[in-house]
């Protein structure tokens, strides 16, 4: 993975809001290039950057394996502490600068409870470990489960580092006009400590388990608090949404996401095709229908009435399966 990364004429939507006047500041892990130069988050719109270029680190040494893997501006930098807790202080140092008449925008990208990568000295080689601080971890000492322990005290470190951010942004007087997004990029892993019961699968597939995660939004005066939303939307919206909130223009860009401003401010609701698509498998939801292939065993859920994705409805409904699968291959071929 040396030499993969964003492509240099990809645009992020940093870079479009840095185009209006905003600060951006990428605070945590990047994980779209960690070597070649035109890979970093500096060269994509990220004027103040800080934590991980790749794809995870130990949680105490901020290595990658034996590799230092923790920077500041694309500088390397040596720090002692807990990466959770030096992301949290970064993002509060970040706002307590922040000058209230600049608009900003900061991806708060925490590797927690991402595994940690160790690296044994002895054997000369990469291990995948759950790394929380031992404060922590007694706190859940009434779970037994040796995995789960070690994630939930890993969960209540990032949620402690939260909790300090919204107190910090009310602090500087920004929590008004600040919107808050908390969200992950996909389920949990049951092999490091997750669990997504009711749902079916985990993290790299593509049942609910795998895809459907957690979206919390707060912005006093525009969302109403406690409000619940059943529309279906995915993290490619957050672009155009921004960008629309912004009052940043997008045609030029191709996009796949879909401006959700009209959900969260007026309850709104829409139908669109979404679809998935990993080496070995496939999926296509339309409405609450949802085609998914994993080999070469093919399946059709009613997500409405069967959202654990327990009851195979190809047999029974073979046109409609038929119907989703093709309209899956249209759109594949698309982006060929």
């Amino acid at each position: 993975d040396d030499h993969r990364g964003i492509r240099a004429g990809e645009t992020t939507i940093a870079t479009v809001l840095k185009q209006q006047g905003y600060r951006t500041a990428l605070i945590g892990k990047w994980h779209l290039g960690h070597t070649d130069h035109e890979t970093l988050p500096r060269q994509h719109g990220f004027e103040h950057t800080y934590g991980s270029h790749g794809g995870c680190v130990d949680y105490f040494t901020l290595k990658y394996g034996w590799k230092p893997d923790w920077f500041r501006n694309a500088e390397p930098l040596e720090e002692e502490g807990y990466a959770t807790d030096l992301i949290t202080d970064e993002a509060v140092r970040y706002l307590k600068q922040h000058k209230k008449k600049d608009p900003f925008f900061m991806f708060l990208s925490y590797t927690a409870p991402h595994y940690g990568k160790g690296w044994n000295e002895e054997t000369k080689e990469l291990s995948n470990i759950l790394q929380a601080k031992p404060g922590d971890r007694a706190r859940f000492k009434h779970i037994t489960d040796t995995n789960r322990l070690e994630y939930a005290a890993m969960v209540a470190a990032m949620d402690d580092g939260i909790g300090r951010v919204l107190k910090t942004l009310k602090r500087q007087n920004l929590d008004k006009n600040t919107l808050v997004i908390f969200t992950s990029d996909n389920g949990g892993d049951p092999r490091y400590g997750g669990n997504n019961k009711p749902f079916r699968g985990r993290k790299a597939q593509l049942f609910e388990g795998g895809i459907r995660v957690p979206c919390v939004m707060r912005w006093p005066g525009k969302i109403k608090p406690g409000s619940v939303s059943q529309q279906p939307v995915i993290a490619l919206d957050f672009f155009p949404t921004f960008a629309a909130l912004a009052g940043a223009g997008t045609s030029g860009y191709s996009l796949d996401g879909t401006d959700i401003s009209p959900v969260l401010f007026q309850g709104k609701q829409f139908e669109r095709d979404l679809f998935w698509r990993l080496p070995n498998a496939d999926a296509f939801r339309r409405g609450n229908w949802k085609y998914v292939r994993t080999g070469k065993e093919e399946m059709l859920f009613d997500l409405g009435n069967d959202p654990t994705e327990s009851n195979n409805l190809a047999k029974k409904k073979p046109e409609l399966l038929r119907e989703l699968k093709q309209a899956h291959s249209r759109v594949v071929e698309t982006f060929k």
